[in-house]
Formats: C-alpha cells, structure tokens, sequence
C-alpha cells in the first residue's frame, strides 16, 4: 500500500498549471518538521514536492499560501528522467485529500479548517489568470 499523511507548513505559493487538455495542476513544497532535535539542539525540517490535480488542485491555488499549515494526504510517486547526461530522480507526494491547520491570514482566501472540500473556480474552468500551459507529455500517468 502506498500511502502518506504530512503535516508541514508551506514554503512556496502554489504554482497553477493547466495542460493542454484543461487539466488542472497545483505544484508547491510543505517542510515537515522531524519530532527530534539534532546535536545542536535544534529541530530539522524535511521537504516534500506536492502535486495536486483538478478540484483539489483548484483548491490549493485559490486558498493556499505560503506559511500556512496543512495535512496532505496522497501516495509517493517516483520518477527518473535524464539531464546533461546524468540520470536524475523525483520523489513527489501527489495528493488525494489536503486540509488546511490554521487560518488564512488577510488576503490568503477565506479557506477554514473545514473548508477542504473545493469546488472549481469559474475562472479555473478555462485557461484563467494564473495558469501555465503544461504539455500532456509532462503528466505523470
């Protein structure tokens, strides 16, 4: 079974993408912080890459900002391609359910602890403000 839950805050706005076929995709890192402290006393942070699709994805560009804290739900996909002749390999969360911890802050939306269930924005129903054209090619399944 392949199966992730995070809890992390994150670190970079939703970045919205739409491929050519009017698929909807939201890309951003979550830091999650480790439960132990190193050697100088201090709490670490791991980094996930976090790939949302359609309503969900909608979701987290509407609502989701920088700084805020959530729970993702989702399964780890693995990829490889090659880059200046190096292969290279991805290890991305891509998310089934994701649920905002905190209240959005003034001008982050209007997104609650319970407000996970997105519904799509009319201007995410067509290439709307905000959107980066993505190949077919580029989709993972």
């Amino acid at each position: 079974m392949n199966q992730i839950c995070l809890v992390g805050r994150i670190v970079n706005d939703p970045e919205a993408r739409q491929t050519q076929g009017g698929v909807t995709q939201s890309k951003f890192r979550v830091a999650v912080t480790r439960d132990f402290k190193n050697a100088e006393g201090k709490y670490d942070a791991d980094f996930f890459n976090i790939i949302a699709w359609k309503g969900t994805a909608d979701f987290c560009n509407r609502y989701l900002r920088k700084g805020r804290l959530v729970e993702i739900n989702g399964r780890v996909q693995t990829g490889k391609y090659e880059k200046d002749g190096a292969v290279r390999y991805t290890w991305d969360v891509m998310v089934n359910s994701i649920r905002p911890l905190d209240r959005a802050s003034e001008g982050n939306g209007e997104a609650t602890a319970s407000g996970a269930a997105a519904q799509p924005s009319a201007k995410s129903e067509g290439m709307g403000e905000g959107f980066t054209e993505v190949d077919d090619d580029e989709l993972p399944f």
